[in-house]
């Protein structure tokens, strides 16, 4: 998804990565992306969260023969307090 961003190449989406792992950092704000490269952290900052609401799966079966399959895709919005 972080590519999708406009102004981040690949470079930069491996280095947001990168530093999301470091645990010595409090990811659950972005205070933390100006110290990549602060032009293009103010450019995506709207467009960034720290949590997701949203989820799917795209699940594909397959017959054992190899003739026959089936797709399904299941997307599940969690921003209610009952999933939908």
């Amino acid at each position: 998804m972080l590519a999708c961003l406009p102004g981040l190449d690949d470079s930069d989406v491996a280095a947001l990565m990168a530093k999301r792992t470091d645990t010595t950092i409090d990811v659950t704000n972005l205070a933390w992306l100006p110290d990549s490269d602060r032009p293009k952290a103010i450019a995506v900052g709207s467009l960034i969260t720290t949590r997701a609401f949203q989820f799917s799966a795209d699940i594909v079966s397959v017959a054992g023969d190899g003739r026959a399959f089936r797709r399904c895709r299941v997307v599940v919005d969690a921003t209610k307090a009952r999933p939908r």
